[in-house]
């Protein structure tokens, strides 16, 4: 057994055995049940136990082919229904805010609704894909994969649409999210793009880094322009 098949005994058990259903072998990529067996309800639970309960034998069996619809839908259901209490709670908030009677600050709730339910998770998805692929050029870029870009897409989704169950333990549950979310999405890059985890890492970091570079160039240019513009 190697490391990344550790056994874990918290591992939902009926999750567990409709994973292995199918006399699928060790080393067979038949996918997550989400793909294996179709969206469902059934199957995107199965999905979302598999991957935060048992990370090692999921991404031994997740499909290395190009996928973008699947993996995006599934993340986009993770976060958008597991986000659902606290966005209600949010929305029932804003009527009890201090500003929630200043006519100047009060915002039709048509749009509150429409930005909490719609445009944000969908911005909020786009923004995720975008990543991805930025994430996949550098990373062809460094020589680190010759795979294609719906397999980086998967690295994500998955990843991001499981872990947002955490949402739904108060005050801890996000913290828990971000970082399990991070986790896994390094270890599926190493997993599906066959990376050490050294570069695994580098891949994952490597947008955030050049965006940190990219602001601090901008930064030093427009002081740059304001000294000059003194003197």
């Amino acid at each position: 057994m190697s490391q990344d098949e550790v056994f874990n005994p918290f591992a939902a058990p009926e999750a567990s055995e409709r994973f292995d259903q199918g006399g699928a072998s060790q080393g067979e990529r038949i996918g997550p049940p989400w793909e294996k067996e179709g969206p469902g309800i059934r199957s995107f639970f199965d999905t979302v136990f598999g991957m935060v309960l048992r990370p090692g034998k999921t991404l031994a069996r997740m499909r290395r082919t190009p996928s973008i619809g699947l993996p995006f839908a599934f993340g986009f259901l993770g976060l958008y229904l597991f986000a659902l209490p606290y966005n209600l709670l949010m929305l029932a908030g804003i009527d009890l805010a201090p500003f929630a009677n200043d006519q100047q600050l009060q915002v039709p709730k048509v749009l509150l609704f429409a930005w909490i339910f719609l445009i944000g998770p969908m911005v909020g998805m786009l923004m995720a894909l975008v990543y991805s692929g930025f994430m996949h050029l550098l990373m062809r870029w460094q020589g680190y994969t010759e795979m294609p870009w719906g397999v980086t897409v998967r690295c994500i989704f998955y990843p991001m649409g499981s872990t947002a169950i955490w949402q739904l333990i108060p005050f801890v549950g996000p913290f828990i999210m971000v970082v399990q979310n991070i986790c896994l999405q390094v270890w599926s890059l190493k997993r599906l793009h066959e990376l050490s985890w050294w570069r695994a890492i580098v891949g994952w970091l490597s947008p955030i880094i050049v965006a940190f570079l990219a602001a601090f160039i901008l930064f030093l240019g427009m002081a740059m322009i304001a000294i000059l513009a003194r003197g």
